[in-house]
């Protein structure tokens, strides 16, 4: 009976439970990938495309009441003010530039190179996440589904995905196996190392985490730490 157990009913259940882990991987991946489109698109249509359009045309002369100017304005500082995080800070300089001039300041002489750079810069933008987006694969693009070849050519990427997904089940259901294989044969050493293994990813996550747990908490101390020096040196002033 138990050998009945061990060479039938073992290997179904160890296949089983790979592919049950198989999915719930390939789940996760999908579900970080829809992610990441998500916030790629958000950024590509209600930050990078806007600002590329909106700094250029800031740079336009005034048209009868400067209407065209006040809209540009209007429309870059609410670009800016919810996404500068995205922005490197000299690039944010420039453009704050640009404001500055038509606002407050026109007299400012403002560099066009270095806005032609911000702008070169955010262009840059706009194609890597277009390239992620659209380009990366070709079934948005109408001609690559219209021509003969793109059948054949969908066939084998389905294919490729179909034999990443049994590759990653066979690696899956031959490492349960083993684990299988190594306790219950009472194999000691090659159980510590099999526990081991599967350990190592949990350890490296919990260091990480801990990483960005002390980066985050050194943060806070040390703005809170040049927080109270402001206030301080306010109060010093105040009083003195």
């Amino acid at each position: 009976m138990m050998e009945i157990l061990k060479v039938l009913v073992s290997p179904i259940l160890v296949a089983l439970v790979s592919w049950l882990i198989k999915d719930y991987i390939f789940a996760q991946q999908r579900a970080k990938q829809e992610l990441l489109r998500n916030e790629w698109l958000r950024r590509l249509t209600t930050f990078w495309s806007p600002l590329f359009l909106w700094s250029g045309m800031i740079l336009f002369p005034k048209y009868g009441d400067g209407r065209n100017i006040e809209k540009a304005i209007s429309e870059l500082t609410a670009v800016l003010a919810g996404n500068a995080h995205l922005l490197p800070l000299k690039h944010y300089h420039v453009i704050m530039s640009l404001i500055e001039k038509v606002t407050v300041l026109p007299e400012k002489t403002i560099d066009l190179s270095v806005v032609s750079d911000t702008r070169s810069y955010i262009y840059r933008q706009i194609e890597i996440l277009n390239y992620l987006l659209y380009r990366r694969d070709n079934s948005f693009d109408p001609m690559a589904n219209t021509a003969f070849i793109g059948s054949p050519l969908a066939l084998l990427r389905a294919t490729a995905n179909t034999t990443i997904h049994l590759l990653t089940w066979a690696l899956l259901a031959g490492f349960l196996y083993l684990g299988y294989y190594l306790f219950t044969e009472v194999n000691l050493v090659g159980s510590v190392i099999y526990v081991m293994v599967l350990l190592l990813p949990l350890w490296v996550d919990a260091e990480r985490r801990i990483e960005m747990r002390r980066e985050a908490v050194n943060h806070r101390t040390a703005r809170n730490k040049y927080g109270l020096l402001a206030v301080l040196r306010w109060g010093i002033k105040k009083w003195v």
